[in-house]
């Protein structure tokens, strides 16, 4: 089964006209993917889930773009994606702070008009909708220069990440060898990711779930708390079911249904 960053099966990206392209090699510590959607009929409800990242879109209307949005979900959402092409940008957690320089406390602050109104996402807009159908090269010269201009380095969120899903001590611990302490920790994942390293581990030990759920339908619910750490399967299903609004068994259910046709 292939990778998808929202965990749409194969009959969901048909139905919205998925697209996507991987960025370049150097953009990637601060980039997951380009996509382009263009869903047939509308709206289209698809759920997404908290996971750390970010997520910037501009409609495409009339062969310009007018306007951009962010989200970066901080629980279980229904966007609707309304029928017509649409561009996103899906950032790593802390992607979006490293290339622009916004906190999420910063971005929380503001409206949508604001950001569509900064030089910087209206240079965006104009270089994009100027680019068809050469979409993927246009985003690469622009986050380039973006990544040239900031020139990021590999910071603590991003080392959390490199540890994947060892025990939250064992990677604080990791941090604390590289001179990284707890309240430099606390301050870089709000600055950059907008909530706690204990949330984000959450979320990535969650998302890792979703993984296994619908890509091992033979790996039974014990298997899966195990390997990611849980106390047991009756903590595991609680956790899954805050997070997500349903049990593990109704999720697994509901995506291997997905895997024929989109609902």
């Amino acid at each position: 089964m292939s990778f998808h960053p929202f965990g749409f099966s194969q009959a969901q990206q048909a139905q919205l006209g998925w697209r996507s392209w991987l960025p370049a090699i150097p953009l990637r510590p601060w980039l997951e993917c380009y996509y382009l959607l263009h869903p047939q009929s509308g709206p289209q409800l698809h759920r997404i889930y908290p996971d750390g990242g970010t997520t910037l879109t501009l409609p495409l209307q009339q062969g310009s773009i007018q306007a951009c949005a962010l989200s970066y979900h901080t629980a279980q959402s229904r966007p609707a994606w309304q029928p017509g092409e649409c561009f996103g940008i899906r950032f790593t957690p802390g992607g979006f702070y490293a290339l622009f320089g916004f906190s999420m406390q910063e971005l929380g602050q503001q409206s949508s008009a604001w950001l569509t109104k900064e030089p910087v996402f209206a240079t965006l807009c104009a270089q994009l909708a100027e680019s068809t159908p050469h979409y993927a090269s246009a985003l690469d010269r622009f986050f380039l220069q973006q990544w040239r201009l900031r020139a990021p380095q590999i910071g603590v969120v991003q080392l959390w990440q490199q540890a994947g899903l060892q025990a939250q001590q064992e990677i604080r611990s990791l941090l604390q060898q590289q001179g990284v302490g707890r309240r430099t920790l606390e301050r870089q994942f709000q600055l950059q990711v907008g909530v706690s390293p204990g949330q984000f581990y959450q979320w990535q030990r969650l998302k890792r779930a979703r993984y296994l759920l619908r890509s091992c339908p033979e790996q039974n619910l014990t298997d899966i708390a195990v390997g990611l750490g849980y106390y047991d399967q009756a903590h595991f299903v609680h956790q899954f079911r805050r997070y997500s609004g349903q049990s593990p068994g109704q999720y697994r259910q509901r995506k291997l249904s997905q895997l024929y046709k989109a609902d």
